[in-house]
């Protein structure tokens, strides 16, 4: 010990020391055990993982078996020499739940057997075009102060902003028919349009949403900060997704023509009827509506438009109804949907008390059923 250092001093440095290196190890020992815990629990969310991997495995294999079973056993129902061939037209639901959930099956030999199912058992025929009506996405902008909005000064700051790029061309529906105050009045509402509008599959619907929330984000910004009267306004509603217009059509066994609808032809199997004005919306110029020459013109949906062709046991109604696409512009509102709708549950009704095919069921007793609950007479 050196001469200067005394006992005190020198027991208290080797106290520190002792104290640090006790630190020091102790530090080193929970390292070394938190470092244990973290391996163990890699190891164990490793086994978990592996597990549902195979796990996956198990059960894409199992889908591959039960595809393949369902396919053998529906193919031998319908080559049974027992059965009819109406009776194949059951299937035509399972079509529908594949297409709703085909963007959902990923795997290879999955899609392989959906497409077989399709091509192979179904059969039924159906109608698409190229061009289609633009798509609509519905939302709701309030605390418009509209004392304060001027038609022509409204209008001349939309024409601008359209002009500059600032607003683009389906972020108001109707610029060819009517005037943008008309957009102020509904607070947006169900004035925009989508042109990527297929939603048909999960990545069209997605496209469409994401094309449907940016024209109604530009158009809040818009008035929000351009349009007098509306520096306060709110997004008070967005609907959770864009809608088409059309998509695809059934083939039937009546196509409805444009002929028909301009000429309200009286079918014989008429189950109900339509609107009396086409609605015709375009990417090209907005809207165009088209009205019958007389108002004594009521175009008449026939039963057999709502039959598949080559179905016995099945019908559909809405959107899906077999027309060309410019009847189906004045086909497509929601109550025509409806009264569609109400016919065939009449006609599946009619169809399972009497034992017999849906599509022999004849419309005049469809149309009567109707009426008796309700429906308007034709």
């Amino acid at each position: 010990m050196p001469a200067n250092v005394s006992e005190a001093t020198a027991r208290s440095a080797a106290r520190q020391v002792w104290f640090l290196a006790g630190l020091g190890l102790v530090g080193g020992l929970i390292t070394l055990a938190a470092f244990g815990w973290i391996l163990r629990q890699t190891a164990t969310q490793r086994e978990e993982i592996d597990a549902l991997q195979s796990e996956l495995t198990v059960l894409v294999a199992a889908a591959d078996s039960n595809l393949a079973r369902l396919r053998a056993e529906l193919t031998g129902y319908l080559t049974g020499d027992e059965r009819e061939d109406g009776e194949k037209d059951w299937l035509l639901h399972l079509q529908m739940v594949i297409e709703n959930s085909r963007s959902e099956a990923r795997h290879p030999e999955i899609e392989d057997h959906l497409a077989q199912l399709d091509e192979e058992l179904l059969g039924l025929g159906v109608l698409r075009d190229e061009t289609r009506q633009p798509g609509s996405y519905q939302y709701r902008i309030e605390g418009i102060k509209h004392e304060q909005i001027w038609e022509q000064e409204v209008q001349r700051i939309y024409d601008e902003a359209m002009q500059n790029g600032e607003l683009q061309k389906g972020d108001f529906s109707y610029p060819n028919m009517l005037p943008f105050k008309y957009y102020l009045d509904h607070g947006g509402h169900n004035c925009t349009h989508v042109y990527n509008s297929d939603t048909s599959t999960a990545e069209g619907q997605t496209a469409a949403n994401l094309e449907g929330r940016a024209r109604m984000l530009r158009m809040y910004r818009f008035l929000k900060s351009s349009i007098p009267g509306c520096e306060q306004v709110e997004l008070k509603t967005m609907y959770p997704r864009a809608v088409a217009r059309e998509t695809y059509r059934t083939e039937g066994e009546y196509i409805i023509t444009e002929e028909d609808f301009l000429h309200a032809t009286d079918f014989d199997d008429k189950i109900c009827n339509a609107f009396n004005y086409i609605d015709m919306h375009s990417q090209e110029t907005g809207c165009d509506v088209t009205f019958h020459e007389s108002e004594d013109l009521l175009p008449k949906i026939p039963f057999r438009a709502l039959i598949p062709k080559g179905s016995s046991r099945i019908t559909v109604a809405g959107r899906i109804v077999s027309a060309h696409r410019i009847a189906l512009a004045g086909i497509r509102a929601q109550c025509v949907c409806m009264a569609m709708g109400q016919a065939m549950g009449a006609a599946a009704a009619l169809a399972v008390q009497r034992k017999t095919p849906s599509r022999e069921v004849s419309s005049s007793d469809i149309l009567a059923l109707t009426i008796e609950h309700g429906a308007v007479k034709l």
